[in-house]
């Protein structure tokens, strides 16, 4: 039941978003030709690895080997990816990966096979579903790439020491208490935290930045 209800929801939201697609392709092939989109292996349930889809967010992606992870202000990032990234609209090619069964709406985030070889015994327990579009660590942190220090000088190694653990115990609670009334509940509650996160890096990056008067300077140092 569950599987034909995100077939059906999954088909339908690709339709209805079709326009989306095809706008975000110009803008990306426009400003940086090429693939509009990438693939990128992952692993999934029971350790079986898959291509997942994304749109290209820079010039040219790397290689699977490459730097997995994406920092604020990434320097790999061109103008279009910036804001995808922001917005999160690069994840939405993910519903080719629902219909194709290798992904559901809800479940734990696929990581890149490097990340996998840390904590097996979490993975193990998290391997036990399907991942999913949305994740529950989400409903905790949206935009991961906030998460680093401005001054990270190896965004890997930070990510597997202070992100990932966190991430994987999030993961298993969801997977503890996993239902399809559940997941519902997770797919609104995922999505709404999306949009309001997304609209406050939107305001807070084009909020004007007035210079401060001389008085207001020198009352703030008679304070």
């Amino acid at each position: 039941m569950k599987r034909i209800v995100e077939i059906f929801l999954a088909s339908a939201i690709l339709l209805l978003l079709s326009p989306v697609f095809i706008i975000i392709s110009t803008l990306i092939v426009c400003t940086a030709p090429g693939n509009p989109f990438f693939t990128q292996t992952r692993v999934g349930k029971d350790g079986k690895r898959f291509r997942i889809y994304k749109f290209r967010k820079m010039d040219s992606h790397e290689p699977d080997n490459g730097v997995g992870v994406t920092v604020m202000a990434d320097r790999r990032l061109n103008t279009v990816g910036r804001w995808l990234e922001q917005l999160k609209l690069d994840e939405l090619p993910q519903f080719f990966n629902v219909l194709q069964g290798d992904m559901s709406f809800i479940g734990p985030r696929p990581e890149i096979p490097k990340f996998v070889q840390y904590y097996q015994d979490k993975w193990k327990i998290i391997h036990t579903v399907k991942p999913g579009v949305l994740g529950y660590a989400q409903t905790i942190c949206s935009h991961e790439s906030q998460l680093y220090p401005a001054d990270c000088k190896d965004p890997e190694s930070f990510y597997v020491q202070h992100i990932l653990p966190a991430k994987l115990d999030a993961e298993i609670s969801y997977v503890q208490r996993k239902s399809f009334s559940r997941d519902i509940v997770l797919f609104f509650q995922i999505s709404n935290k999306f949009l309001m996160e997304s609209f406050r890096l939107t305001v807070k990056r084009f909020r004007p930045q007035f210079p401060e008067s001389n008085q207001n300077r020198a009352m703030a140092q008679a304070k």
